[in-house]
């Protein structure tokens, strides 16, 4: 019977270190657990934190972008305002000499006839071309200033 409760005893204490030790072994799982989820909160807590930088330097940037293209929208429209009133004068330095040039070509056409003597035809045909280059400079400077009215008139409504 001593056999048997040897077995028995041996049996029970086995039973106990096996259970001690799986114990030990859960905690240590647990503890693992624990430390490996700390972690990854700590790794998303700093993917967070890096996150919300790059967020915070990107609306920077594009608060500094959006003036920069502010200030250029300003200078292109200086700068058209500037070609187009440039091209203006041009067309309107170049209608008034055509003018110029129309009542010369006329004078002469009239102090030829005074002579009795009438105009070539070639004569005639450069009159009529530069009268009608002079027509259209008309128009284009007309087209230009209803234009410019229009927009003054956005620009002031804004």
């Amino acid at each position: 019977m001593t056999i048997v409760l040897t077995v028995v005893a041996v049996s029970i204490v086995f039973t106990l270190v096996q259970n001690m030790l799986r114990s030990r072994e859960k905690k240590q799982e647990v503890a693992q657990q624990e430390a490996a989820n700390e972690r990854a909160e700590q790794v998303a807590n700093s993917l967070i934190a890096s996150n919300e930088r790059i967020a915070d330097q990107a609306s920077k940037a594009a608060v500094v972008l959006v003036e920069k293209l502010d200030t250029l929208h300003e200078q292109s429209e200086q700068i058209h305002v500037l070609v187009n009133s440039n091209l203006t004068a041009a067309m309107q330095s170049e209608y008034d000499s055509i003018g110029r040039e129309i009542v010369g070509l006329l004078e002469i056409v009239d102090l030829k006839r005074a002579m009795h003597i009438e105009p070539s035809q070639e004569s005639t045909h450069i009159i009529e071309l530069t009268r009608a280059k002079h027509s259209e400079l008309h128009n284009q400077l007309t087209d230009r200033a209803k234009q410019t009215e229009v927009a003054n008139r956005v620009v002031e409504g804004s």
